[in-house]
């Protein structure tokens, strides 16, 4: 997104733009496109894996912040990388190696806050997510009016395409209405941020001006941003049902010790009398 320590930061764009050509410029959105969507699969291996073989469930589940801490500061340290190394990313077998940790490093974020939940809570929106995206593929590299040429055209696509799934499945599944407007909301939110990400890039806009190969550069800034919403996400639902659970504990701790005490009062009241 947008911000001081990011690639993709809103800049003046370059006298020669490489996306001007927009034969260069649906290639390399279809090919970022592609890769994000075998990425977010990938990403998700750990947690199937998880969730399917329950002890290495419950051994992730009881050590999820021992690989969080380091998988953290690996993050910042490529991170870094990507904001004030950029020549470095320039060199194929670096960016690939680079490219290889980014997702390791996402993987475990992801697996250690998505750990606490029910797998369908983070199956069910990426797994929609990646298949808008492979639809958005498949739209951009062979439908004539393609994605490539007008990026709003893409925002239009993406989002007839979720409500049709989505009024699908409020046809079929109506009493998980709620569910399904939350996974639509979510998963309209992360294309939005994926596609804005990729406007900023073709339109030159970007701090770094990005060549027109420099796909796993721009794959990277994209998963990054779509991995952290919903890690963001995930922590503010974890937090919040803690505190719920919290409220519910003290709560019952009270109307037990007033039992105890409507108790002991009766009891004693029953002894002064006999």
């Amino acid at each position: 997104m947008c911000c001081g320590f990011n690639i993709a930061c809103c800049t003046k764009p370059r006298e020669e733009n490489p996306f001007a050509n927009p034969k260069v410029k649906r290639k390399f959105i279809w090919r970022v496109l592609l890769i994000l969507d075998a990425t977010l699969l990938v990403s998700l291996l750990p947690l199937v894996i998880f969730w399917t073989y329950p002890p290495s469930h419950l051994y992730i589940l009881a050590l999820s912040w021992i690989f969080f801490i380091p998988a953290f500061i690996a993050f910042i340290a490529v991170q870094a990388i990507l904001c004030f190394g950029m020549k470095l990313m320039r060199k194929r077998p670096v960016k690939i190696i680079f490219f290889i940790i980014w997702i390791v490093v996402h993987s475990i974020l992801l697996s250690a806050v998505a750990i606490f939940f029910k797998p369908w809570v983070i199956l069910v929106p990426c797994g929609t997510l990646a298949f808008v995206i492979l639809l958005m593929v498949i739209y951009s590299r062979f439908v004539p009016c393609q994605i490539g040429h007008k990026i709003p055209l893409a925002y239009l696509f993406a989002a007839g395409v979720l409500i049709i799934i989505h009024g699908i499945l409020l046809v079929c599944l109506l009493r998980y209405w709620l569910h399904i407007i939350a996974n639509f909301l979510l998963v309209m939110v992360l294309i939005m941020v994926v596609l804005f990400d990729l406007e900023l890039i073709v339109h030159d806009k970007t701090r770094h001006k990005f060549g027109k190969h420099e796909y796993i550069v721009a794959t990277m800034i994209l998963y990054r941003d779509v991995v952290w919403i919903i890690i963001i996400l995930l922590i503010i639902l974890l937090v919040t049902r803690n505190c719920g659970r919290g409220e519910d504990e003290s709560g019952s701790d009270g109307d037990s010790g007033d039992s105890a005490e409507s108790g002991d009062s009766a009891s004693s009241s029953g002894g002064g009398s006999s």
